[in-house]
């Protein structure tokens, strides 16, 4: 099953980049991570070719970052040298120390079974330390015009771009807070990361004071409305 799975990223990383045009929704991302960071030792699963990695290591020089893609991790430390980097499954990392702050960004819906991360993971956190999650969200507004415009049957539905880039689920907000419970976790703050009625390509030439704006909004509604979900957690 390992040895399936790794093959699998590692097809995934071949393509895959936070770089394309996705990049200025995934700097919202960044800068809703960055804003939850606390203490001084960071883990971040999931670093992929080091879009918030660069952005962390800017306030955090002490940042170990893993991800199962070689070649993702290669291009992730020509934009962030010293960070201290794993090729790794996250199940089979083995960390020798423990953390101040737990990053999974975008990794719950890649996974082959979340809970079982997650149970993992909160063994890693010092005291007092936090998890912060970011999936896509189901019921982001461009989802539920999608199914108004019957290009998908319903907000969950993997669409043609989830299928590439290897999501096996889309959360909404009681999946992940069910995910989160199951894996004996407390919730500390749920919020919507910018409020997204397109997709992120027609996004894309967007001025950045319009970007501001919504994603100021969506900090204003329920998480449910952002167009990615952010989860803040404690093992206590």
């Amino acid at each position: 099953m390992e040895i399936e799975e790794k093959k699998h990223l590692d097809k995934i990383g071949e393509t895959y980049s936070m770089y394309d045009k996705d990049a200025k929704v995934n700097s919202y991302r960044s800068k809703t991570i960055l804003s939850f960071c606390q203490g001084k030792d960071i883990l971040e699963l999931g670093c992929a070719d080091g879009l918030v990695t660069e952005v962390l290591f800017q306030k955090y020089p002490n940042i170990i970052a893993v991800d199962a893609s070689a070649e993702l991790i290669e291009k992730a430390k020509k934009r962030a040298p010293k960070v201290e980097y794993h090729v790794s499954l996250f199940e089979d990392f083995k960390p020798n120390k423990q953390f101040d702050t737990i990053i999974l960004g975008h990794v719950l819906e890649h996974v082959l079974n979340p809970i079982e991360i997650l149970k993992i993971v909160k063994n890693w956190l010092k005291p007092k330390g936090i998890i912060i999650i970011t999936v896509p969200n189901g019921d982001s507004v461009h989802r539920r015009i999608g199914v108004e415009m019957g290009m998908i049957k319903y907000t969950t539905e993997l669409n043609e771009d989830d299928v590439r880039i290897g999501h096996r689920r889309v959360f909404k907000v009681e999946t992940l807070r069910t995910t989160v419970i199951s894996s004996e976790l407390n919730i500390l703050k749920e919020e919507g990361i910018l409020l997204k009625p397109l997709s992120n390509k027609q996004m894309y030439d967007w001025p950045d004071k319009l970007f501001d704006a919504y994603y100021s909004l969506a900090k204003k509604l329920p998480a449910e409305f952002g167009g990615e979900l952010c989860f803040v957690c404690s093992r206590d």
